[in-house]
């Protein structure tokens, strides 16, 4: 009975705790003393619920009855747990001058109400303030966000309580108002009740230490609360834009749980703060597979911030933004770099690619523990390019050409020592790929496809996919293709090539036009904001991005998904057909015809025509080796 006796006194420590009064810890003594004189005197060594909860339905008296249950129960709750769950603990004891003043003016407050909602907001933030006083919090500006997350555990114990917290957040929503405790603490119990709080306490060790670099290298951001308060102007600008209600509150929403992250952590915002809660929250506060929603979020929020309103056709990938990410002393370099690169004359697409890979470069030296470049060594650039080892060999010489001239352009400005940049390897030569067409599988699927779309966005896809085989224009003049382009008399289509900048006129068969005309008749949205033919299925129809020429590939059931198959099939096809090279050159927008070489490869009923006759040639096989 030792263990019995040692959990009876744990018992009573427990209530002690909570401020119960010593008649009822005598009772429960007497109860308990009760249960273990039946024990002995059946030769009982050991308790269990069911053996507790017969022996009081058949001794004890009704009267008794109930408060022995309970006593058998806490009891229990030591046996499994080591403490008295909150399911059976109430809260007792007297509150704090402060905590009453603080109830009597939100009761002042509220004095519209009815006596009896006063009331019951009376006793449920009563609750509350008991529970901050048993944790050794007596004053309102004392309450922490650790305190709230208990509470939420507390009353999620209980189960009897949960209908609390709604209230309690409208209760700190005042006391934030009126300067008694930070603002943050009402969206944190707020939104505790439905599992969406990750508090910068939650972190791994590793990520709390980043949060620290992060807090530091951005220490003049504004406070959390003014990122609040920012929030709502955004979503007017969601709506505004064509946004309905349901989608501007799932975009912030984000926003809002990120908030009380941010106060916890007692900072501003910032995009590296943000990803790094993103990544940390996913599969607690949200479920892992959104993590892209919550990117989108990030970035059409700092669009707001920094440019007054948002644009939503710009984030279409789950990957977040490596400027974004980087420290200001890291973006003080890599910003004077693109604007040399802009007074160089370099394309908008170079400069965006050469920024991209540096600031994922300066993302290493941070995560190595840098903190200016006059701690780089050529060992942390080599370093750096190893990272990168197993992507494609394309990807690693464009990261490894960008960082080398950004080396060079610091060892120029004597930022760094002469030589830094021979620490970046040059990876390969120029190189031939071979030519992949479709197969006839794949393009029957795509037929079939296009012949039963019925919805608006199989409409979309079928005219996409018919442009791609019957005119082989590239996926980035598809999606860019306005609605003055085509000629519906002539049935011919004028662009100016995105790529090479030149002029191309192609005639266009009728299913092709008749599908686009489907499109934009019965699927094109009504209140599209461009005049592209093809726009986006969702808010604010905005225009398309060339992975849409990938998807409509996937959803036709095609194996290949490159969009730039679909073009050289048709090179291919028309070669065979018996047209000249110089001929599918013109057709495919070409101005030479040193691109169109390579498909002649796939002619294989005129390869058959290409061999020498080795007699012709003078050449016996007689008296040869293996020769019959």
């Amino acid at each position: 009975m030792v263990h019995f006796d040692n959990n009876v006194l744990i018992l009573e420590d427990n209530l002690r705790d909570f401020h119960y009064l010593p008649k009822v810890i005598h009772r429960e003594r007497n109860h308990l003393d009760n249960l273990k004189a039946y024990m002995n005197a059946n030769g009982i060594s050991v308790f269990s619920l069911d053996m507790a909860i017969g022996w009081c339905d058949e001794k004890i008296t009704s009267s008794e009855h109930r408060p022995c249950i309970l006593s058998i129960n806490r009891l229990n709750d030591v046996y499994e747990h080591g403490r008295i769950l909150a399911s059976h603990l109430r809260l007792f004891g007297e509150l704090s001058d402060a905590f009453q003043d603080a109830i009597s003016d939100y009761l002042e407050h509220i004095s519209s109400y009815t006596d009896g909602t006063r009331e019951w907001y009376r006793r449920v933030c009563t609750h509350f303030c008991l529970f901050a006083q048993h944790h050794n919090t007596d004053t309102p500006d004392g309450i922490s966000y650790e305190l709230v997350k208990n509470y939420h555990a507390f009353v999620s114990e209980a189960g009897t309580y949960r209908h609390y917290e709604t209230q309690i957040s409208n209760f700190l929503v005042y006391l934030g108002e009126n300067h008694k405790c930070s603002t943050g603490i009402s969206a944190c119990m707020f939104y505790g009740k439905f599992g969406r709080v990750f508090l910068a306490s939650d972190l791994s060790d590793n990520d709390r230490a980043t949060l620290e670099k992060i807090k530091n290298h951005n220490a003049s951001t504004s406070t959390a609360d003014a990122f609040h308060a920012s929030i709502s102007s955004f979503r007017k600008e969601l709506l505004a834009i064509g946004y309905d209600m349901q989608g501007s509150a799932g975009t912030v929403c984000y926003l809002n749980w990120l908030y009380v992250f941010l106060a916890s952590a007692d900072m501003g915002y910032c995009r590296q703060a943000a990803d790094l809660w993103a990544k940390a929250a996913a599969g607690s506060v949200f479920d892992p597979k959104y993590i892209k929603q919550a990117y989108r979020s990030f970035g059409l929020y700092d669009d707001y911030v920094s440019k007054g309103t948002v644009f939503p056709g710009k984030y279409n990938s789950s990957n977040p933004n490596y400027y974004d990410q980087i420290p200001l002393w890291c973006r003080e370099k890599v910003d004077r770099f693109v604007n040399d690169r802009n007074r160089e004359g370099k394309a908008e697409s170079t400069i965006r690619q050469n920024r991209s890979h540096i600031s994922k470069f300066c993302l290493f030296l941070v995560s190595e523990g840098l903190e200016s470049f006059d701690e780089l060594t050529p060992e942390l650039v080599k370093k750096s390019v190893l990272q990168n080892a197993g992507l494609a060999i394309g990807t690693r010489w464009s990261y490894n050409y960008g960082v080398r001239v950004f080396l060079i352009s610091m060892e120029i400005r004597n930022e760094l020592r002469s030589g830094f940049h021979l620490a970046v390897p040059r990876l390969c030569s120029d190189e031939e790929k071979i030519v992949t067409v479709m197969g006839q599988n794949d393009i029957d699927s795509i037929v079939a496809y296009c012949q039963n779309a019925a919805t608006p966005l199989g409409l979309r896809d079928a005219a996409i996919l018919k442009l791609g085989m019957n005119t082989a224009f590239r996926s980035i003049d598809v999606v860019s293709l306005k609605v003055t382009d085509i000629d519906w008399k002539n049935r011919m289509i004028r662009i100016i090539q995105s790529k090479t900048k030149v002029e191309h006129i192609h005639p266009v068969d009728v299913d092709t036009l008749n599908s686009i005309f489907l499109y934009l008749k019965e699927g094109r949205p009504k209140k599209a904001g461009c005049d592209n033919v093809f726009v986006s299925s969702k808010v604010p129809f905005g225009p398309l991005g060339t992975g849409a020429c990938i998807n409509a590939m996937q959803r036709a059931g095609s194996t290949v998904t490159q969009f730039h198959c679909l073009r050289r099939t048709y090179a291919t096809d028309t070669l065979r057909a018996g047209a000249t090279i110089a001929e599918t050159a013109e057709l495919l927008g070409q101005s030479d015809t040193n691109s169109v070489h390579k498909y002649t490869s796939l002619d294989s009923d005129r390869m058959k025509l290409c061999p020498l006759s080795m007699g012709e040639m003078g050449i016996s096989l007689e008296g040869r080796y293996a020769h019959v």
